[in-house]
C-alpha cells in the first residue's frame, strides 16, 4: 500500500521515480556530462554503379555487421543512389536496429548521415571500407567521417563534484542516462549542469496522496467482495 517519491530539486535536468522498497533520504547530486548518440556524416556521394558498390562493414562498438550494397539497386537502374545505401544500411537484419541511415541533402548535395541507437562510448561508430568496389563510393568513404555529434558517457557524482574531477569513489559513468545506483530508485538525466553550479538535490519521501489512494482502493475492493461473499 505504500508508495514513495522521488523529487529532483531541479526539474529541468530530469526526472526520477521510486519503487516502495525505496529509502526515504535525501541525496545531493551533480550531472556532468550525459550520454550522447556517436552521428557522423559521409559527403561527396554521387550516384555510383552498380559494378562499383561491393559491400560496406559498420563497427558498432565492439560489435559490427556487413552490407551487402551490390544488391541495394532497388529500381534496377545500375546506379546505386545515397538513398539506396541508407535503406539497404537500415534493411540489413543483422543491423538489429543499432544504426540508423538517413539522407540530408545540403546545396544540392546529398550526405549519408549515420546515427548509433546504442548510447555512450559503447555506441561508438568506425567503418571498414576495404570491400567497396574500388571506385568513387570507396574513395568518397574512406576518409574519416564529418563527426556531427561525439559518443560519450554520462557521468554523475554522489555530492558535488570536485574541482579537480579525481575522486573516483563518488563519480559514476555509463552509457545510459538511466541511473539506478540508489536501491529502489531511477533517474533519468536530459540535461548537464555547469561546472561550478550547486549540487542538485534528490529527495526520497512517502507519497501521503498515493499511499491514502491506494488504501482507500483497498477498502473499496475489500467491501465488494465481502458484500458479493
Amino acid at each position: 500500500l505504500l508508495t514513495q517519491s522521488a523529487a529532483l530539486s531541479n526539474t529541468a535536468l530530469g526526472s526520477a521515480t521510486a519503487s516502495s522498497t525505496a529509502a526515504p533520504g535525501t541525496y545531493s547530486l551533480f550531472v556532468e556530462q550525459v550520454a550522447t548518440n556517436h552521428q557522423v556524416s559521409f559527403g561527396n556521394l554521387g550516384d555510383t554503379p552498380l559494378a562499383e558498390a561491393g559491400t560496406l562493414k559498420i563497427k558498432v562498438g565492439t560489435g559490427d555487421f556487413t552490407v551487402d550494397l551490390s544488391k541495394a539497386n532497388s529500381n534496377t537502374d545500375q546506379l546505386l543512389s545515397v538513398k539506396e545505401i541508407a535503406a539497404a544500411i537500415n534493411a540489413e537484419p543483422k543491423n538489429n536496429s543499432r544504426v540508423t541511415a538517413s539522407v540530408i541533402t545540403i546545396g544540392g548535395v546529398a550526405q549519408l548521415v549515420l546515427t548509433s541507437n546504442v548510447s555512450g562510448t559503447a555506441g561508438k561508430l568506425d567503418f571498414d571500407t576495404s570491400g567497396l568496389g574500388g571506385g568513387a563510393l570507396e574513395t568518397a568513404m574512406t576518409p574519416k567521417p564529418k563527426e556531427l555529434v561525439e559518443a560519450k558517457n554520462a557521468i554523475l557524482w554522489v555530492g558535488a563534484r570536485p574541482a579537480d574531477g579525481q575522486d573516483n569513489g563518488s563519480r559514476i559513468e555509463q552509457s545510459s542516462n538511466t541511473f539506478s545506483n540508489i536501491d529502489g530508485v531511477k533517474m533519468t538525466f536530459t540535461k548537464a549542469q555547469a561546472i561550478g553550479d550547486a549540487p542538485m538535490t534528490l529527495t526520497v519521501a512517502l507519497d501521503s496522496s498515493a499511499t491514502t489512494t491506494n488504501a482507500q482502493s483497498f477498502v473499496t475492493a475489500y467491501n465488494k467482495l465481502k458484500a458479493l461473499l
